[in-house]
């Protein structure tokens, strides 16, 4: 199976060319069917399934600049396989050359004359076929021969939104400290604080919440148990103080003083994740870390 992936292939008389000669080509030892990848950036995983399993890929770059979708496709199947991919290109003048994949080869050719570069690529094919040509994905490589560049990448992400998040509970936490002091309710230890107050005080929510609930960091990163632990600590204080108007509505200084208390279980418990991310494949270090959000969670129930 060849899927075609381009601008130029999709012109019908071009594409029924090239299609129609390999689909027949005698030369060849396999038999081969050509598709065309849809005109739609919208890729779906029977795009990306089929940019993996086809035996061989034909990106054409042609234009001033290469259409975007083809270059996302080519970067899909770069990332899935070393599977070959045969990279063509129209004479133009004006087009350039992306230089992310300048280290690949691209066969020139005229769409007036496509006999030549259809012999061309069932050439390169030919070569695959017998061996004589080895396609290598540098990307496909890279990821295979270091997992780790992954999950690199996860820790790095997890500790942003971590970091961002406890640096939002900080602030907003500050900012009820801030009023109840303005309003005489409040003291360091959290006494002395009246049932009711004169006020009433609802936090925004704030975009480190938003992006850890957007983004669950800590899967596959945490065991299954710590993940949906904290997860669910952190969704029930999202739907308990940041939901409805209606835990605030009372004016309630108590209920200030525990979103205070709330909060700082929560950022207690993500430093100790951000801590812990670098570490995270130890058992050691997760079972260290279970006890420590179940201490945090009795202490404070």
């Amino acid at each position: 199976m060849i899927a075609a992936s381009a601008q130029r292939l999709r012109s019908t008389y071009f594409f029924n060319e090239i299609s129609a000669e390999i689909e027949s080509c005698k030369q060849l030892d396999n038999k081969y069917k050509v598709f065309r990848s849809e005109d739609d950036f919208d890729i779906t995983p029977n795009i990306i399934r089929s940019l993996y399993e086809s035996d061989i890929v034909i990106c054409d770059l042609s234009g001033i600049q290469p259409n975007p979708n083809v270059m996302y496709e080519l970067g899909v199947r770069l990332s899935l396989t070393n599977k070959p991919v045969i990279l063509i290109k129209q004479q133009f003048e004006k087009s350039k050359d992306p230089f992310d994949i300048a280290f690949f080869h691209r066969e020139l050719y005229n769409p007036k004359q496509p006999k030549k570069i259809i012999k061309y690529i069932i050439k390169k094919i030919k070569k695959f076929e017998l061996g004589e040509e080895e396609f290598v994905s540098p990307i496909y490589n890279a990821l295979q021969a270091s997992p780790s560049i992954i999950i690199h990448f996860k820790k790095r992400s997890a500790i942003s939104i971590l970091k961002g998040l406890n640096s939002g509970l900080q602030g907003t936490k500050e900012n009820i400290r801030m009023v109840l002091k303005k309003k005489g309710f409040y003291d360091q230890k959290l006494k002395n604080i009246p049932g009711k107050g004169n006020f009433i005080f609802r936090p925004r929510q704030f975009p480190g919440l938003s992006a850890y609930l957007t983004n669950y960091p800590l899967t596959e990163l945490f065991p299954e148990r710590i993940t949906n632990e904290v997860d669910i600590i952190i969704l029930n204080f999202y739907m308990k103080y940041f939901c409805s108007d209606l835990y605030w509505q009372e004016g309630y200084c108590t209920n200030s003083s525990k979103f205070i208390e709330d909060a700082q279980n929560i950022f207690d418990i993500v430093e100790i994740l951000i801590k812990a991310i670098p570490d995270c494949e130890r058992p050691d270090i997760m079972a260290n870390i279970q006890e420590n959000i179940s201490i945090i969670c009795k202490n404070n129930s």
